[in-house]
């Protein structure tokens, strides 16, 4: 029982702050309104490495990213590439399945 409080006082944690400039309805409103205009939102999950918080949430733009098709072991495999306007796409940022929640 310990154990299921302390992983639901991470998540509502990581969730009330997602990073050190947004609350969770500034991330919402971002991912959201992506999807709605363009169709498709992302937040971008990265690993702290600390247990009372797990990871930080960032929102980007949703159209920055392509889907590079997955692999047989989509843990290790990268779904998703970013790349930014003028940027070469050989030079794209992967980001696997546990990074990227790709919201269509």
């Amino acid at each position: 029982m310990a154990f299921a409080k302390k992983k639901l006082r991470a998540l509502r944690l990581m969730l009330e702050e997602p990073n050190a400039v947004d609350s969770f309805r500034t991330l919402m409103e971002q991912a959201i309104e992506d999807a709605l205009t363009g169709g498709f939102g992302a937040i971008e999950m990265e690993p702290t490495g600390d247990e009372d918080r797990p990871a930080m949430l960032w929102a980007w733009m949703g159209h920055r990213f392509v889907l590079t098709g997955a692999g047989t072991d989509r843990r290790k495999t990268p779904r998703y590439a970013q790349a930014m306007p003028g940027q070469l796409e050989s030079s794209a940022v992967e980001l696997l399945d546990s990074q990227l929640m790709y919201i269509e």
